[in-house]
């Protein structure tokens, strides 16, 4: 499995989110609401790391970000971290950068 570094920090940031205690007692369409704020750490992140991501790509990770996050929500073990970057990892070839 390929996974990209923006992979991993988009799955710590699903690890970050899930940490709050009051996480597991939002809505479905409250954890869908996390979508931009999670498209603007991954943004945040490429520029950091200055590797041009597309847009198309960051939407697709925060898009499998939101999935990881409602199946965590309906009780999914997050103690391995393991599975998050699986969850995330695309298994199809996505073109990611400019």
């Amino acid at each position: 499995m390929n996974i990209t570094p923006i992979e991993i920090q988009t799955a710590g940031i699903c690890l970050e989110i899930a940490a709050f205690e009051e996480f597991h007692h939002l809505t479905s369409d409250e954890v869908r609401s996390y979508q931009s704020s999670i498209q603007d750490k991954i943004w945040e992140h490429d520029f950091h790391i200055n590797c041009h991501l597309t847009e198309s790509y960051v939407d697709h990770l925060s898009q499998r970000a939101i999935e990881v996050l409602l199946k965590c929500r309906q009780g999914a073990q997050l103690h391995d971290a393991s599975w998050i970057i699986r969850q995330i990892s695309s298994s199809e070839k996505q073109t990611y950068l400019h």
